[in-house]
């Protein structure tokens, strides 16, 4: 083996690189000082590691096969591709971003020293199974919606939990909070920076409404109201009455109906109100029935209902039998009864519908059973052969009357001022729908309904027992606009 030992190699012009044919084997270290280019390929099968100091850069693309990329510091690429399964120590990156995050176990967002708030996004719906139960918009969170049912079926109960319920018996919707003892309701009227009106026992706002409801006096003060209102005026209903000895006593009519639309208010004015109470009753006592009162809403010229008639009972020691009274409606005779016992058909108030506010008592003619009470809608039934029952009251349409006032009745609507049914047997006279009370049947009348203006039942006293009539039912006043 021969030996070259030279200091530099040219070309045979002595001006450039020279030119290997056949190759050039290197079995030693091949060191170069300058860049080494190469127009084929370099194979480089028998290299097991490449030592770069610098950046090691290939234009097109670099095939890491069998053995995986083992880098000790940062990888830095434009994008990613592949199957990304088997990724880990990923926690710490900002954002991943993925068409779903399925959570087996819990997942708790926290925070630190130097990040105060965490994000989460969620888009619009929380499903529980197929059924959307809860949502969460830009800047709004719904809660779905149940029932006093469901809160009863097993709601859960921490404390701040909230609920929304659709059929408060007052207020017919209401958001609920639990406060670690029990439920407490949150107002949902809806919210408008002026207030249009105040006043009342309780305001119940639903489906476009509100209504301010009265059942003891008070004053309805106007804010801001732009539209009309329509104001129901009930007074109380009379007495029913009662029975001293041997006597089958009258019902009593209901408290004057008052209804009127459209009634323009005047911003910054304050509405007095009035709350009739209802009549009283008592044995032994005159026999009659006392009447109710009047209700009023103060608008400059006032909507008034005028207070039910008592109804006529027997007293034998005042002369037996006496008539029922004239009122908003008419009382009901006692059997054998005489006198007027009408309802307050005047008043011809274009305001309201219908004019009339009331209806006559029943007349009797037998000395039987005690007549009925008349009603809003209709007079007191009977005529002394049979035990008459009550006048039906009137109407009032769901805008105006929420479902917790006033009593169900055969056509849309909440009745109010329903006539008392009289006293007397076998059979147990109806009081009329609008919250009349029944008469009795070897008893006391029946009262009639709170805050319906319905009047009290007749007495029905064998022998020598002492009955009196059923108390008449307070008045109701109800304001009542759009709203929103």
């Amino acid at each position: 083996m021969s030996k070259l030992q030279v200091n530099e190699i040219v070309d045979k012009e002595g001006t450039g690189s020279p030119t290997f044919t056949n190759g050039v084997v290197v079995s030693g270290v091949g060191t170069f000082s300058s860049q080494v280019s190469i127009a084929g390929t370099l194979t480089y099968e028998d290299v097991t590691n490449v030592d770069s100091v610098g950046v090691l850069t290939a234009r097109v693309g670099a095939r890491i096969l069998a053995g995986g990329l083992n880098a000790v510091g940062v990888v830095t690429a434009t994008s990613f591709s592949g199957d990304g399964s088997a990724l880990t120590g990923i926690a710490a990156t900002d954002n991943i971003n993925t068409n779903n995050i399925k959570v087996s176990g819990i997942t708790t967002l926290g925070t630190t020293t130097t990040v105060q708030n965490t994000t989460v996004a969620i888009g619009k719906s929380i499903n529980f199974g197929s059924v959307q139960k809860t949502s969460i918009q830009g800047h709004s969170i719904g809660i779905g919606t149940t029932t006093i049912a469901g809160v009863a079926a097993g709601l859960g109960t921490a404390v701040g939990e909230i609920v929304y319920i659709m059929d408060d018996l007052t207020y017919g919707e209401q958001l609920r909070v639990y406060n670690g003892h029990e439920w407490v309701g949150i107002t949902t009227e809806k919210v408008i920076a002026d207030m249009q009106a105040t006043g009342g026992n309780v305001t119940v706002t639903e489906n476009g409404y509100r209504r301010h409801i009265f059942t003891s006096p008070g004053n309805l003060v106007v804010s801001s109201l732009a539209s009309p209102a329509s104001v129901l005026v009930v007074a109380g209903g009379g007495a029913g009455g009662s029975s001293t000895g041997n006597g089958q006593a009258g019902a009593a009519g209901a408290g004057g109906f008052r209804l009127a639309s459209s009634i323009p208010f005047s911003n910054g004015a304050t509405y007095a109100v009035t709350i009739g109470s209802g009549g009283s009753s008592q044995a032994p006592g005159p026999g009659i029935g006392g009447n109710g009162a009047n209700s009023v809403f103060g608008y400059p010229t006032a909507i008034t209902a005028t207070g039910g008639g008592g109804g006529g009972g027997y007293n034998a020691p005042t002369g037996g039998y006496q008539a029922g009274q004239p009122g908003g409606s008419g009382g009901g005779h006692g059997n054998n009864g005489v006198g007027v016992g009408e309802g307050n058909t005047g008043g011809n108030d274009p305001r309201c519908s219908p004019i009339s506010e009331g209806n006559d008592g029943g007349t009797s003619t037998t000395n039987s059973c005690g007549t009925g009470g008349g009603g809003a809608a209709q007079a007191g039934q009977g005529d002394g052969d049979d035990t008459g029952p009550g006048g039906a009251g009137a109407p009032v349409p769901a805008d105006i009357a929420p479902t917790s006032y006033g009593e169900p009745g055969p056509s849309p609507g909440r009745y109010f001022a329903g006539g008392g049914g009289g006293g007397g047997s076998p059979t147990i006279a109806q009081g009329g729908v609008g919250g009349g009370g029944n008469g009795g049947v070897n008893s006391v009348g029946g009262d009639a309904t709170t805050n319906t203006g319905g009047g009290g039942g007749g007495a029905q006293g064998p022998g020598s027992n002492n009955y009196a009539g059923g108390a008449g039912g307070p008045g109701i006043v109800i304001v009542s606009y759009s709203y929103g």
